[in-house]
């Protein structure tokens, strides 16, 4: 995460004259700690019957934080019907001052908007501590201030809520402490340990994660080799398919989708190298009529593959059965590894 000190830039090139209706607003007052993806959308309103056209604008804004919140930006879209908009993010690494800039341009430019349309949305991953971070509006070096209309770009619309051009305070968001607390883990593996075999597949387990004020639960793989997929609102499945010997550490990640703190399991995953008998399809250490059926479900029904080639051709199909069989029962020649 990152420490909140920001900035959206905000300029726009026009000619013509500006009224107390042109305005870019902020539409988000608060947010819970430890929220993903958390929305901050910005509106705009241009009621100036001059120029008719507003065909380039750079928009740009500083955001600071109150107390020890921190921050993440994960991206900022622009309403689509805004035609030629850009975004560009020279400095998001939140340090003072976090920079990024918001625009459009376009010959056919944008007219006069009567009613409030949406311009953009910035969403971050919010900090594990509450506080506050403010907005304001700023100049984008090495170019200039905010410009709407006006001789020479002289009047300038008003940010509501913004104090440097306009407005007469900051816009502050207000952190909240997440309602649903922390997310943790309630089923996990044995000892912390899941056990597979090199030679063979790999392994897999079903977490289940608590789910006390949320509809569901976010999953991640946040260090170590596999993937986890949901299978319900607060279950997902880990698999990792076989790797060389040896231990894998794994961290998993779990946050209730009402915000809140994350919640993280360790654990590791073991792939021993045991010495296999030579037809031990199914890796169990023996070599019987249980192999036969594990070769049979993976031709015919798209099961494990097995461990060998038990009659030695370098493929698996039919004959591998028939050899298997004719050794078990038949006292035929031993199988391959």
């Amino acid at each position: 995460m990152k420490q909140i000190t920001a900035i959206v830039l905000m300029l726009v090139i026009f000619a013509g004259t500006a009224t107390a209706e042109d305005y870019i607003r902020m539409d988000t007052d608060s947010i819970n700690q430890g929220t993903l993806y958390a929305n901050i959308d910005f509106y705009i309103l241009r009621q100036s019957p001059e120029p008719a056209t507003i065909t380039s604008a750079v928009n740009g804004f500083v955001m600071n934080s109150v107390g020890p919140f921190t921050w993440e930006v994960v991206d900022i879209t622009v309403n689509s019907a805004i035609p030629g908009s850009f975004v560009i993010t020279p400095d998001t690494n939140g340090l003072s001052p976090d920079t990024f800039v918001v625009g459009f341009v376009d010959f056919d430019g944008l007219p006069v908007i009567t009613e409030e349309m949406h311009y953009f949305k910035l969403r971050i991953h919010a900090g594990n501590d509450m506080g506050e971070f403010c907005f304001d509006s700023t100049f984008v070096p090495p170019t200039h201030t905010w410009k709407w209309s006006g001789p020479g770009g002289t009047i300038i619309p008003d940010f509501i809520g913004g104090s440097n051009y306009g407005g007469d305070q900051d816009h502050c968001i207000i952190v909240y402490e997440a309602p649903c607390g922390s997310a943790g883990f309630v089923t996990t593996p044995s000892d912390d340990q899941l056990i597979g075999q090199s030679a063979c597949w790999g392994v897999e387990f079903e977490f289940e994660a608590n789910c006390t004020a949320c509809w569901s639960v976010l999953w991640r793989v946040a260090d170590g080799p596999g993937t986890i997929i949901p299978t319900s609102s607060h279950t997902a499945l880990y698999q990792l398919t076989s790797l060389d010997p040896g231990t894998y550490p794994i961290v998993l990640e779990v946050v209730q989708d009402c915000g809140g703190i994350p919640g993280y399991y360790y654990f590791d995953v073991i792939f021993l190298d045991d010495e296999l008998p030579d037809g031990d399809c199914d890796c169990s250490g023996a070599v019987d009529i249980d192999d036969v059926v594990y070769l049979l479900q993976y031709i015919f029904a798209g099961g494990n593959p097995p461990y060998g080639n038990p009659d030695c051709t370098g493929g698996v199909d039919i004959d591998d059965v028939v050899y298997l069989i004719n050794y078990i029962f038949g006292g035929g020649a031993p199988p391959c590894g």
